[in-house]
């Protein structure tokens, strides 16, 4: 039981509330609301029941120090737009990488490959030379014990193509797996045509300081730490801004209404929400105001730990950056190099190659003459085979020198016409 009539009263709220609130660069906060209200109550003395009441707010909260300007609240947007560039970077470095494992198995292949006609040419030619042995031994021209030195050595290198021949096979399915042509057994079974030789042209780099200076701006790794190092600085100057005082200045402004059935006297005077309505947008009856707020940080630990670790990762990047330009810079210079060796290897391959044919064009005509011994002219053979294994090894090396310095200077990409974005796509 109640002590009183006001006491024993009941009333049942009904509200209805909408409301924006938009974020600005600047760090300010606009915010507007309408809010609509029923009241109905069983107490005698509510002059309006129900009651309906409107209200239209606005309200602006602008921090001075805090979150106050456009950088430090859109640091958050540029952080994530740099990483995505990180991670473009990081795929490229990652495309790079797979491109030169693709170029060199490639040339590892036509080695293979071109490896086995220099054993097929050797034995063909020691064919040919057991045959006219053979032929010299069934005229009695040949003594009967010097048949076998030729044809054990025929035997050798029969074994030399057969060691060649699954070499090859052997390359031709690495290949395959690092272009994904082995995962599909008819595509697996497919032979492989490779459409380049060994044979190699001469390719112009620029002088090695220039080109370390394009594998400066062209290297995606260096690129990545460039980034960082934007990151970094933007993190820093964001928990700087932690430390500063909280202060903000706000203003209000509403505007209300109300509405509903009066009982004036015992006449009952009906009313409606639209009264509430006409109030609100007439402004008839506005409350405003103007609020200055400041809350001082004494002890903000996290963001002062913020401050050391953004300061500690600016300088480990700082000097990541100068380790990685020294060793792009020695990457540079060593594939530069390493190309400069293999052009002289080649020259000088060639050279062994054409003595090494003159040599065994001279055994071959003592033998014939009657002057030379059989061992000589069948390493002069064996010597020819090597020179031109050696001459071989020093093309291919030259190409793969060439990957290297494309490499080095982050131009392998543009050198094979792969468009990253195409990559990225698919």
């Amino acid at each position: 039981p109640q002590a009183s009539e006001l006491a024993a009263s009941k009333d049942l709220f009904q509200t209805t509330t909408l409301g924006i609130t938009q974020f600005l660069a600047t760090g300010m906060t606009v915010n507007a609301g309408f809010t609509g209200t029923k009241t109905s109550s069983n107490s005698s003395f509510s002059l309006l029941n129900p009651s309906l009441t409107a209200a239209l707010n606005f309200s602006v909260t602008q921090p001075l120090f805090r979150g106050c300007g456009v950088f430090l609240n859109r640091a958050p947007i540029l952080i994530a737009r740099i990483n995505r560039q990180v991670a473009r970077d990081r795929f490229e470095q990652s495309l790079t990488a797979t491109l030169q494992s693709v170029q060199n198995q490639y040339w590892d292949t036509v080695n293979a490959r071109e490896t086995l006609v220099v054993a097929r040419n050797s034995l063909e030619l020691a064919e040919t030379f057991y045959k006219r042995d053979k032929r010299s031994l069934e005229l009695g021209a040949l003594p009967p014990l010097d048949i076998f030195r030729s044809e054990a050595d025929v035997a050798n290198r029969k074994v030399a193509v057969t060691s060649a021949e699954y070499q090859l096979k052997e390359q031709e399915d690495a290949l395959r797996r690092l272009i994904s042509a082995d995962i599909d057994p008819d595509v697996r079974a497919l032979p492989l045509e490779l459409t380049d030789t060994a044979a190699t042209t001469d390719v112009a780099f620029p002088a090695p300081e220039e080109a370390v200076q394009v594998s400066f701006r062209k290297r995606p790794e260096l690129t990545q730490l460039h980034r960082q190092q934007t990151i970094y600085e933007t993190s820093e100057r964001v928990s700087l801004n932690e430390l500063k005082p909280n202060m903000s200045i706000a203003a209000n402004y509403s505007s209300n209404g109300l509405g509903g059935d009066n009982l004036i006297t015992g006449v009952l005077v009906p009313g409606g929400f639209n009264d509430a309505l006409r109030q609100t947008f007439g402004f008839g009856s506005p409350t405003y105001g103007f609020t200055v707020s400041l809350s001082l940080p004494l002890r903000n630990h996290q963001a002062a730990a913020d401050v050391v670790d953004s300061e500690i990762n600016l300088k480990r990047n700082i000097y990541s950056q100068r380790s990685l330009e020294q060793q792009i810079a020695l990457d540079v210079r060593t594939a530069l190099n390493s190309l400069e060796q293999s052009r002289l290897n080649i020259v000088g391959a060639i050279s062994a190659r054409d003595l090494a044919k003159k040599t065994v064009e001279a055994e071959q005509r003592k033998y014939e003459l009657g002057s030379g011994q059989v061992n000589f002219v069948l390493d002069a053979q064996q010597r020819l085979t090597d020179a031109e294994n050696q001459l071989l090894q020093a093309m291919i090396g030259y190409r793969k020198a060439v990957i290297s310095v494309q490499r080095a200077t982050g131009t392998l990409l543009d050198e094979n016409h792969v468009v990253l974005q195409q990559a990225i796509g698919g």
